[in-house]
């Protein structure tokens, strides 16, 4: 049987092991009209007077230099305007987001683009493509060097943009924000930020309904009295933190803003943190403020205890196997202890995690 005879079934199967740009290199020689019309069903690939639209992914992160020409000269020129995802790369692939600017324009050649990835772009390169798009609905933006970008351009992002809904930064910073300014932004992935801007990002962004901090730690010479807390309502329904080192009560004084909140996920590392582990406050938490609560996933990792740590610890930890108010809606907790040279350690959390990235695990 010759490959362009299969079932349109056995070439869809054999196409979502491939990536867009994986299977046009792949049938790029074959002139086919079946198997073109295949690759365009399989990319949702429409075009008429008035729109154009496709589920076409192309990523340039991570690929030898012949399959970027081949992306450059033989894809993108062709599918520019109806390219739904793309990702660009300087990791790696040095120098690689300034040649694609030589021969691409944001502003006229990518008018469907609606997410946009950029790993290490250089700060010029930042600005002329954030100043040239249009019609994003989703930017991440990896970088080391954000302490390095421009903060108007930033800010442009976070405040002049409305198209943009999702936004990923690897960091956030107390000077992104822009007092007596409104933001579109309902989905914002935080890979680090401190708990001063964790709080100015509850303040600022009304429209926030999804919120994930990969790395949340505590400013130098924070002192709890002195923060300003919620004056805005907050809408977020889906909380998702990894802190380290921060104590309980700087959390339990914002939980009762986040009245909205149906998913919580939280992941904890520190030397101090018995309050993480207490079956009452998690349980008059959820009880008061928290009423449209439907996911509860905590992982708690506790460093350096000692034998009085662990003999006033263990009867609250089993509390919460064997309490109703968990077993009804349906979370199971489990407990761990780990061993690092004359250190013990305990980890807490409630099964399954659903992100072994997000934890320790």
């Amino acid at each position: 049987m010759k490959l362009e005879v299969l079932p349109g079934e056995l070439w869809f199967a054999i196409l979502s092991y491939l990536s867009p740009l994986d299977a046009f290199y792949a049938f790029n020689n074959m002139d086919n009209a079946r198997i073109h019309s295949i690759l365009t069903d399989m990319y949702l690939i429409r075009r008429d007077e008035d729109n154009c639209s496709s589920i076409i992914n192309i990523s340039l992160a991570h690929i030898p230099l012949f399959m970027y020409n081949f992306a450059v000269s033989n894809v993108i020129s062709f599918y520019s305007n109806i390219i739904h995802s793309l990702t660009l790369s300087n990791d790696q692939t040095p120098d690689q987001i300034n040649s694609f600017l030589e021969k691409y324009s944001f502003k006229y050649d990518f008018t469907y683009l609606k997410c946009l990835h950029l790993i290490e772009p250089s700060s010029n390169e930042f600005n002329l493509i954030i100043n040239d798009l249009s019609n994003i609905n989703m930017l991440n933006i990896q970088s080391k060097q954000m302490h390095s970008f421009d903060i108007n351009t930033i800010q442009q992002i976070l405040y002049n943009k409305p198209t943009i809904k999702h936004c990923c930064l690897s960091q956030f910073r107390q000077d992104f924000i822009l007092n007596n300014s409104y933001s579109f932004i309902q989905k914002l992935n935080i890979n680090s930020c401190d708990y001063l801007c964790f709080i100015n990002i509850l303040n600022h962004f009304y429209l926030l309904e999804k919120l994930s901090i990969n790395i949340l730690s505590m400013p130098r010479n924070a002192v709890l009295s002195s923060i300003d807390l919620i004056q805005n309502p907050v809408l977020i329904k889906n909380l998702k933190i990894r802190a380290f080192s921060i104590p309980f009560d700087y959390f339990q004084i914002l939980f009762p803003y986040l009245e909205n909140i149906q998913i919580f996920s939280f992941a904890i590392v520190c030397d101090e943190g018995f309050d993480y582990v207490n079956n009452d406050k998690w349980q008059m938490i959820i009880s008061n403020y928290w009423p449209l609560l439907r996911k509860f996933h905590i992982y708690s990792e506790l460093w350096h205890l000692t034998p009085i740590d662990f003999d006033e610890l263990c009867p609250q930890l089993f509390s919460f196997r064997n309490d109703s108010f968990w077993t009804e809606r349906q979370i199971q907790f489990m407990i761990d202890f780990y061993q690092d040279k004359n250190d013990v350690h305990l980890i807490f959390y409630s099964s399954p995690y659903p992100d072994k990235r997000f934890s320790n695990q």
